[in-house]
């Protein structure tokens, strides 16, 4: 039997989870959903499920604690809580800040077969800022970012888990923003990941290497703008799986791409529709 569950927050309040959001196991299929135009503000720790088959999050404003993960797998080791095998997370139209990780494994790092793989993680016009990572050590078969920012992050943005029997992911990224990224944003398993990276737009990205993805098996895409640092004029391009595979345009440096990209205004001073669209110069 299956069991679907709609929270409506309504338009103009505010919500304080001062616990952890614990989801019954009866329930299969859950959407938290903001009410109105504007989105709904939340405060809260994690989301624990008992095998849920889908995840909707929509038009919410949510901030996490730093110490928390939001969709949290496994935690305290009880294998329980996690996502069905199979599972679906939407998230749409939120902004994402300042907890831990939005959706991570909290169980011991060892256990391998007893991680489920969603069968996809979906990121549509979300703004995600501010965190360690986006997707840290669970798995999905396929990952789909589009017309979205990811903006200061310490960690790997996007890192599903890459030992043993993890699949390789399917990861498309476009029309994204991602700055401020201190690590290499997207890796694969350790046998890879298929990527398809185009019409994005990047600055600031992993100076340790200038990577932009890693345990690449075969990536396409183009229409990317990668800026240039002001200072070193280093520029994150790399770890594709040829160089010739995803195409760059490296022309600019940060600052002539973006209004303030330190302090968070990822506007664009070129007139071109690249990157998540609500930082467009001229928006149609």
């Amino acid at each position: 039997p299956s069991t679907k569950i709609a929270l409506l927050f309504a338009s103009g309040n505010s919500y304080n989870f001062s616990t952890n959001l614990v989801i019954p196991s009866a329930v299969t299929e859950l959407m938290l959903l903001g009410d109105g135009k504007q989105q709904v503000v939340l405060s809260m720790k994690s989301i624990i499920n008992t095998g849920l088959q889908k995840l909707s999050l929509n038009n919410l404003k949510i901030t996490g604690e730093s110490n928390a993960t939001l969709l949290s797998n496994a935690a305290e080791d009880n294998l329980d809580n996690q996502f069905a095998s199979g599972a679906v997370v939407e998230i749409k139209k939120c902004e994402l800040t300042g907890m831990k990780y939005v959706c991570n494994w909290d169980g011991n790092k060892d256990r391998d077969v007893e991680r489920n793989a969603l069968s996809s993680f979906v990121v549509n016009d979300c703004y995600m800022h501010d965190i360690v990572s986006v997707f840290e050590e669970y798995r999905s078969e396929t990952m789909m970012f589009t017309n979205s920012t990811f903006y200061k992050m310490s960690g790997q943005a996007i890192h599903p888990h890459t030992y043993g029997t993890a699949p390789n992911p399917t990861i498309t990224v476009q029309y994204c923003t991602l700055v401020g990224l201190d690590k290499t944003p997207i890796q694969g398993t350790n046998q890879g990941c298929n990527i398809t990276y185009e019409n994005n737009v990047s600055a600031m990205i992993d100076p340790a290497h200038s990577n932009l993805s890693y345990n690449t098996t075969s990536s396409t895409g183009e229409g990317n703008y990668a800026a240039k640092n002001d200072d070193d004029g280093k520029v994150a391009t790399g770890g594709f799986k040829s160089e010739t595979a995803v195409t760059f345009n490296t022309d600019y440096k940060v600052s002539d791409l973006f209004v303030n990209a330190a302090n968070g205004d990822l506007t664009l001073k070129i007139d071109v529709q690249a990157g998540d669209p609500r930082w467009y110069k001229s928006v149609e």
